[in-house]
Order: C-alpha cells, then sequence, then structure tokens
C-alpha cells in the first residue's frame, strides 16, 4: 500500500439480496523514513587530530524514533531529535566509511549513502621512489608495453605507486615498497611518469 491516507468499510450482501456496509475505518500509512548525510563529503581528507563535523538531514513522515551515525560499521552517535549533528576525532590515520540510519516509531529503517574520508597523519618528508627496471630513455620499443619496477619508501606509511602514460589518468602499480607496473603503451612517441604517494 502507499503512503497516504486511507478509508475502509466491509459490505456483506445476503442469500435474498439485501446488503449492509460496516462503518468506516479510517487509517494513514506512513512513508519510509529517508536519511542523507550531508557533511563530510565523500573522498575528503583529513590531518590527524581533526575533529569531523558529521551532520545528517533525516526525514520520517511517521515520527522519528532515532538516527545513529556509523563509522566502519560501529555506531558512533546517537540522537532522537534534530540536529542530527556529531563531531568524529578518531584516533588513528586510517579509512573511514560513514553512514547514518533513521528508524521511525515504526521500527521502518533506511540508510544514507556511504561517505568514504581518509584520516592521514600530517608530515613534511615526501616519498621517495626508486627505479630498478625500466627500459632505456627514447628506447624504441617493438611491442605495446613495458615493464617498470622499483623500490618506494615513506617514513610513515605508503599509499601506492602510480604511473602516467602521456596525458592520461594515473593508475596504480602492482605493491608498495616492492612495485611492478606493466605499462600498455599506444603507437607512437610516449611519455610515461611514476610517483609514489605516501597516506
Amino acid at each position: 500500500v502507499s503512503p497516504g491516507t486511507y478509508t475502509l468499510t466491509a459490505k456483506a450482501t445476503d442469500d435474498v439480496g439485501a446488503a449492509g456496509t460496516s462503518p468506516p475505518v479510517n487509517f494513514s500509512v506512513a512513508g519510509v523514513p529517508t536519511i542523507t548525510l550531508t557533511s563530510p563529503t565523500n573522498g575528503a581528507r583529513f590531518p590527524l587530530g581533526t575533529n569531523i563535523q558529521l551532520v545528517a538531514e533525516a526525514v520520517a513522515p511517521g515520527g522519528l524514533e532515532k538516527v545513529e551515525f556509523f563509522a566502519n560499521g560501529n555506531t558512533i552517535a546517537q540522537f532522537s531529535a534534530a540536529p542530527f549533528e556529531f563531531s568524529f576525532a578518531p584516533d588513528a590515520d586510517a579509512d573511514f566509511t560513514l553512514a547514518a540510519v533513521v528508524t521511525d516509531v515504526f521500527g521502518q529503517t533506511n540508510i544514507s549513502p556511504e561517505v568514504k574520508i581518509r584520516v592521514y597523519f600530517p608530515e613534511t618528508n615526501p616519498p621517495t621512489l626508486i627505479i630498478t627496471n625500466s627500459p632505456k630513455n627514447f628506447t624504441r620499443l617493438y611491442a605495446g608495453f613495458m615493464t617498470n619496477a622499483g623500490t618506494a619508501r615513506d617514513d610513515r606509511r605508503l599509499d601506492h605507486v602510480g604511473f602516467q602514460v602521456n596525458d592520461g589518468e594515473f593508475q596504480r602499480a602492482s605493491g608498495t615498497s616492492n612495485w611492478q607496473a606493466i605499462i600498455a603503451l599506444p603507437p607512437g612517441n610516449d611519455v610515461v611518469r611514476l610517483r609514489c604517494v605516501d597516506f
């Protein structure tokens, strides 16, 4: 039954065609509650020690019971009335998947789209990358690919090694501290760039 207000009656007819109708019964069907996590934005990055403001907007046509915030599947806050705002302060550098769940007075629930964020340790030293296996500059290749390999390091934590062909998007190599990239090359003169990224 779709959400809305309804009137229900019953009608009885006997074997000679006489009919009677019951008094009407009025009732309403409440819609499923909805919720959106409006802050932070998906893909946001925060230095460790930041108080990250979580904000949700919820609508419960049948009446609101509670709103919960989750980080990596664990409940971190719960509210029974607006505003639905919470200051999240992670104690470690990590990736977090955030979500909010609304429950109405009838037990109906709904979950917001997930928001993924990264909390990183701020540092000033960039990571370093060394290429140990690669064709020389200006090498003429007859296969449609090249293989590069090497090492990378960071004084705290590496995230990934990436490569770019000409002006294309950076793609991830396999491995981090010891990495390898098998790179497809289009015909013609190509420029390949490599980089390492810390967490």
